[in-house]
């Protein structure tokens, strides 16, 4: 028994003699907070009322089994796209899109790694098919284009960024869009 379950037990015990608080306290180097504290486990009836709880919590907060059962089923569709993001973003996006409050993505990345879904990028092997390089002599004769995305933004949904760059000046023109379709590619030329 430690010296602090010892002093617990004698101010109880002081206290069923007649002793006043205020005496007890005095005696023992300790605030009537801290007896009113001890008195009241005494009263519980515990027999272990001396002793310290764990400041644990009761109930440790977790996600629930059917939200893990569809981050693996849409980080295992996902997957199976070809060049689909797979990260938590775009499994927090698909889970606010099916209606459910997703986890931090943290929690994401946690049960991500816990089911073995980890996948490692491999490096970009060259093909040895050299890429055509077309002279260009002026600005505006020569443009490459891409879509970029999709990027999550928060609250408001996907998005792409469709990108043009003059070949001669290397200037960049971004052109937001909500989808890869050929209607925004031609809004992004223009």
């Amino acid at each position: 028994m430690t010296k602090a379950e010892k002093q617990r037990q004698k101010a109880i015990q002081l206290y069923r003699s007649g002793r006043k608080v205020s005496s007890i306290c005095r005696e023992l180097s300790k605030s009537r907070k801290w007896f009113y504290k001890w008195h009241k486990r005494f009263k519980t009836g515990n027999p272990d009322w001396y002793k310290n709880k764990s400041k644990a919590p009761n109930n440790t907060p977790g996600t629930e089994e059917t939200t893990v059962n569809l981050i693996i089923q849409i980080r295992k569709e996902l997957m199976d796209k070809k060049f689909a993001h797979i990260g938590a973003q775009a499994i927090d996006w698909e889970l606010s899109r099916m209606g459910i409050n997703p986890p931090s993505h943290s929690t994401i990345n946690r049960i991500i790694k816990s089911h073995d879904l980890i996948t490692r990028k491999s490096k970009y092997q060259k093909k040895g098919t050299p890429y055509p390089k077309l002279p260009v002599w002026f600005p505006n004769t020569l443009h490459q284009v891409d879509f970029w995305g999709p990027r999550y933004i928060k609250g408001d949904g996907r998005a792409y960024s469709f990108n043009v760059m003059d070949v001669y000046t290397r200037r960049v023109l971004n052109h937001p869009a909500r989808n890869k379709s050929k209607e925004e590619a031609l809004k992004g030329l223009d």
